[in-house]
């Protein structure tokens, strides 16, 4: 792949935040129900800085000799994949109607099952926790897969497209979907096929890209009313 367009690829997990961040700066919107979005986008911004340039260190000094948190970016990684439900899910409760609040079961689910996961089975520092991801996606999708359904059965008097709402989750869906299966198998292929997964992860980037603009469309929808 051409230098120029890796490069653009492997920084895309900051330049893509500053998209909605950009237009944030720019234009007013109505805040209140997008707030955990924007809530997000600065801490994936804060993570996803250390994350690439930590991914630089290697062209520049021997990593090994450096404190063991910037020795790799997995925990980094690790956190913004439990950011990214925790901010999301508050967004579907700020759209559900559900006075069972299924989402917060949910949500109290995920960090129980990480909590256990990283007590018991893997170290969040370590390694890139396939599991984790995994169950990201799954939840995630459950929830965008939910909004659908609610979007569809509901009569409304104005187009869905026109809803930031519809905008950011299909983003989400698009990004979690494309992802699913390079998440569950990600900690194999480093193991095992290195190189290969290095590359798999340019479709991780694009679809991130992806997101933010859809998620820059969706704030638009928001001012727009």
């Amino acid at each position: 792949m051409n230098k120029t367009i890796q490069s653009a690829l492997d920084t895309s997990e900051v330049w893509a935040l500053l998209i909605p961040l950009s237009f944030l700066a720019f234009k007013k919107i109505k805040k209140d129900k997008v707030r955990p979005i924007i809530t997000y986008l600065w801490f994936a911004l804060f993570l996803n800085v250390i994350i690439v340039i930590i991914s630089y260190l290697p062209d520049f000094t021997n990593t090994k000799t450096l404190p063991f948190l910037l020795q790799n970016n997995t925990i980094e990684y690790n956190i913004h994949s439990v950011i990214r439900v925790i901010f999301f899910t508050l967004f579907f409760m700020r759209l559900s109607n559900d006075k069972l609040n299924f989402q917060k079961i949910l949500l109290g689910a995920f960090l129980l099952l990480t909590l256990i996961n990283f007590t018991f089975f893997e170290s969040p520092i370590d390694l890139f926790s396939s599991r984790l991801f995994t169950l990201e996606a799954i939840v995630l999708l459950f929830f965008c897969i939910y909004y659908y359904l609610n979007a569809i059965a509901q009569e409304r008097t104005e187009k869905i497209s026109n809803q930031p709402a519809f905008w950011i989750i299909t983003g989400l869906s698009i990004y979690e979907a494309v992802n699913f299966f390079i998440f569950l198998l990600f900690t194999y292929l480093v193991k095992n096929y290195t190189v290969f997964a290095q590359h798999i992860w340019n479709i991780h980037n694009i679809s991130f890209i992806v997101l933010c603009i859809l998620i820059t469309k969706g704030l638009y929808e928001s001012g727009r009313r």
